[in-house]
C-alpha cells in the first residue's frame, strides 16, 4: 500500500506569502505552477520579482560576485561530481536568481565549469542528484525540476559572501 507523505512549504515574494501543508504529491505536481503564478502576481503589483526564502525553494537577491558555476566551484573548492552539481545548483539559485531549475540546466552549468568538469559527471548526474536529495541539499520539486534546500541556501550565502 502506498503512503502519501505530508510536506510543508512557506515562501514569500515581496509582500505575497504562501504557506502550504499537505500531500507531497500535490507539491511535486503543482509547485512550479504555483511559483510562476505568485511571481506573476508579484510583478503585476509593480514589484521586482526577487524571492525571499523562508523554507523550501527560492532564490533571493542575486549575488553579483557569482558570475558563473566556475566561480562558485572555485570558492567552494569542488573536488567531485556531487560538489560540482551543488555548485551549479548554487549558481542557478543565487547567481542566476532561479528559485527552481531543471536537470538539463544543472547539466549545462556543470559542463560550463570546464576546469572542474569531467564527462563522467554527466554520466553519473542521476546518482549525484539522488545523493544530494537524500542528503537534504537539493529538493526534488517535480519531474526533472530541483531547488536548493533552504538550509543549504543560507549556508552558501554565508560561505560565498
Amino acid at each position: 500500500m502506498e503512503t502519501n507523505q505530508m510536506s510543508k512549504i512557506k515562501l514569500r515574494i515581496g509582500q505575497i506569502e504562501v504557506e502550504y501543508e499537505g500531500s507531497e504529491q500535490f507539491l511535486k505536481a503543482e509547485l512550479p505552477a504555483l511559483l510562476k503564478a505568485v511571481a506573476a502576481l508579484h510583478q503585476a503589483a509593480g514589484q521586482q520579482p526577487a524571492m525571499t526564502n523562508l523554507g523550501g525553494s527560492g532564490g533571493g537577491p542575486a549575488l553579483p560576485s557569482l558570475s558563473s558555476t566556475s566561480t562558485v566551484a572555485s570558492k567552494l573548492g569542488c573536488r567531485k561530481g556531487t560538489d560540482l552539481v551543488l555548485a551549479a545548483a548554487t549558481y542557478l539559485a543565487m547567481g542566476a536568481n532561479k528559485p527552481s531549475f531543471t536537470r538539463s540546466e544543472i547539466n549545462d552549468q556543470i559542463k560550463s565549469a570546464s576546469t572542474y568538469y569531467k564527462s563522467t559527471y554527466t554520466d553519473n548526474l542521476t546518482s549525484c542528484l539522488n545523493t544530494l536529495v537524500k542528503d537534504n541539499k537539493l529538493l526534488h520539486v517535480s519531474g526533472s525540476t530541483y531547488s536548493l534546500h533552504a538550509d543549504v541556501l543560507t549556508d552558501m550565502r554565508t560561505r560565498l559572501d
